[in-house]
């Protein structure tokens, strides 16, 4: 492998944005196998799988994101020592495991004390350390994306 393209694998934010782009699109994959295969077939406006779609597609979103940031980082420190592996394996294993506990978690408590706990969980991984923040933003978001789907748009929750 040339010296470019490791350079740009062992940037953080390319890293990351690799971790979420494989995650969107499998969460996308998963969300439309599981809602064409479903015993009772639903519009797509009552499917328990829509909220997932939308999800995987921001997160598509947000990787695409993180890919522009880690070119521009990239572009200012040009003259920086490569200091890093490719991928973080063990960065994307915890991710993919936070993933999936908080898909067991939601079936046991529910959308939004899982969805706090994984928020919380997640943002402290990626590297805040203001708890009040952490805990302000894992409730908001959680509720806001209940009302706005739950409730208006009546959307049944996974």
């Amino acid at each position: 492998m040339d010296g470019h393209k490791k350079k740009t694998l062992s940037n953080p934010e390319i890293q990351d944005g690799i971790v979420v782009l494989i995650l969107g699109v499998a969460l996308l994959i998963y969300s439309l196998f599981m809602h064409y295969t479903a015993r009772v077939q639903t519009e797509w406006k009552m499917s328990p799988y829509l909220f997932p779609v939308l999800i995987s597609v921001f997160a598509i979103l947000l990787a695409f994101s993180l890919f522009a940031d880690g070119r521009r980082v990239m572009a200012s420190e040009e003259k920086k020592k490569d200091s890093g592996s490719l991928i973080n394996l063990k960065r994307v294993v915890i991710v993919a495991l936070m993933a999936v506990v908080y898909e067991v978690l939601m079936n046991i408590t529910g959308y939004i004390p899982a969805t706090v706990v994984f928020l919380i969980a997640m943002i402290r991984f990626f590297g805040e350390k203001r708890w009040w923040m952490i805990v302000v933003i894992a409730v908001a978001t959680s509720l806001i994306i209940y009302l706005l789907f739950g409730i208006l748009l009546n959307v049944r929750f996974p």
